[in-house]
């Protein structure tokens, strides 16, 4: 996974993320997060960096798609 997390983060440019834990979010979710992180032995900034980029890049093909 941690060969993944590379190449996802070099192919982004200047992202900055901010750990999920400053962000004001329903605990259940919260919850929900830190188990998914821990299941894949990722940090859960990490998670957070991969669900935005891939989030950035469905945004991306939407947009291309127009």
């Amino acid at each position: 996974m941690a060969r993944k997390f590379g190449s996802i983060k070099n192919k982004t440019k200047g992202s900055v993320i901010k750990s999920i834990m400053t962000v004001n979010i329903d605990a259940q979710i919260k919850d929900s997060l830190i188990q998914l992180a821990f299941a894949n032995n990722i940090s859960l900034t990490e998670l957070v960096y991969i669900m935005s980029v891939d989030f950035l890049k469905r945004v991306e093909e939407e947009n291309k798609d127009e």
